[in-house]
C-alpha cells in the first residue's frame, strides 16, 4: 500500500495520545498547526515530517514545561534557543531525582524501623555502631519532653522543609541520660543529603522501651546502672528514636522507642 504521507487529526492525536480538542487548541494558540487544512472542508492534515516536532512538544509538556515557554522556544526555532531550554529542563529533572531519591531513602528508613520492632528485646543490648548516622537536629533546648515549645515544634518541622528534606520521618530526640531532658530534636536520615548532625561511632548501650512518652524515667536508669556494671560511663547524649509511632499503632502504649546511648569505658 502507498504511504499517504498525511495523516487526519483523529489519527494523529491517537499516535501521541492526546485528544484531538488538544491538536486543535496547540493550532489556536500558534503552538503547532497541521501541515495543511482542507479549504473545502476544514479539515486538518499532518505530515510524518511533524513526527518529531510533536513528540519534543510531548516530551516537554510531559516535563511540566507551560506552553507558552514551549512556543516562545519555537518562535523563532534555532539551535541555541533549544539547548537553553533542554539545559533548564535537565536542572529541573535532576533536582526532581534529588527529591525522589531522598523520598525513596525515607521509605527504606521508616521500612526498616518497622522491621527492627519486631526484633526488640527486653533487655539492654551492648552495640557497636560501625559508622556515623546522619542526622537532621534542632537547634539546642534544654527540657522535658511533654515541655518542649510548640514553636520550637514548629520551627523544626519548617527548617527540614527549607533543607529540602521530605516529610515523613518520625520525631526522634537527643536526650542527656543524667537528667532525662531533651537537648535537640532529631530526624535521623538515611544519607548525609540533608544532614547538620551525625550520631558517632562506637559503642552504645541499647534498650527498647514502650509507651507514648518516649524513654522516661525508668528507662534511663535502667541504661545509667547497666552501664556502672559494665565498668561504662555515658560518652554523649542518648539518642531516643520512634519506631512505632501513631502511623502504626492505634494505641499509644504499642509505641516503640529504641534508646541508644554512647558508653565508654568509665
Amino acid at each position: 500500500m502507498k504511504n499517504r504521507n498525511e495523516f487526519s487529526v483523529g489519527e494523529f492525536a491517537a499516535v501521541f495520545g492526546v485528544s484531538r480538542q488538544t491538536l486543535i487548541y496547540y493550532d489556536r494558540i500558534g503552538l503547532f498547526s497541521p501541515a495543511r487544512t482542507d479549504p473545502a472542508t476544514g479539515y486538518r492534515y499532518y505530515a510524518r515530517r511533524q513526527f518529531g516536532e510533536m513528540s519534543f512538544i510531548q516530551m516537554l509538556a510531559g516535563l511540566g514545561v507551560p506552553l507558552a515557554a514551549i512556543r516562545a522556544q519555537r518562535a523563532p526555532i534555532r539551535p541555541d534557543r533549544t539547548e537553553a531550554l533542554l539545559e533548564r529542563q535537565e536542572a529541573v529533572i535532576g533536582e526532581e531525582l534529588r527529591r525522589l531519591r531522598l523520598r525513596e531513602s525515607a521509605v527504606r528508613l521508616r521500612l526498616a524501623q518497622i522491621r527492627e520492632s519486631r526484633r526488640a528485646e527486653g533487655g539492654v543490648r551492648l552495640v557497636r555502631r560501625a559508622a556515623p548516622v546522619p542526622l537532621f537536629v534542632s537547634a539546642p533546648l534544654d527540657c522535658p519532653r511533654e515541655d518542649i515549645p510548640d514553636r520550637v515544634l514548629t520551627d523544626f518541622y519548617t527548617a527540614a522543609d527549607r533543607a529540602g528534606l521530605p516529610f515523613g520521618y518520625t520525631l526522634s530526640c537527643l536526650v542527656a541520660a543524667e537528667t532525662g531532658r531533651v537537648q535537640r530534636l532529631a530526624f535521623r536520615l538515611a544519607g548525609e543529603d540533608g544532614a547538620n548532625g551525625a550520631l558517632p561511632a562506637g559503642d552504645c548501650l541499647v534498650l527498647w522501651a514502650r509507651g507514648p512518652a518516649g524513654g522516661g524515667e525508668e528507662a534511663y536508669r535502667r541504661l545509667l546502672e547497666e552501664a556502672r556494671a559494665r565498668g561504662l560511663r555515658p560518652a554523649g547524649e542518648a539518642f531516643e528514636e520512634s519506631l512505632l509511632d501513631e502511623t502504626t499503632c492505634a494505641d499509644p502504649e504499642d509505641f516503640l522507642w529504641r534508646i541508644a546511648l554512647p558508653a565508654a569505658e568509665a
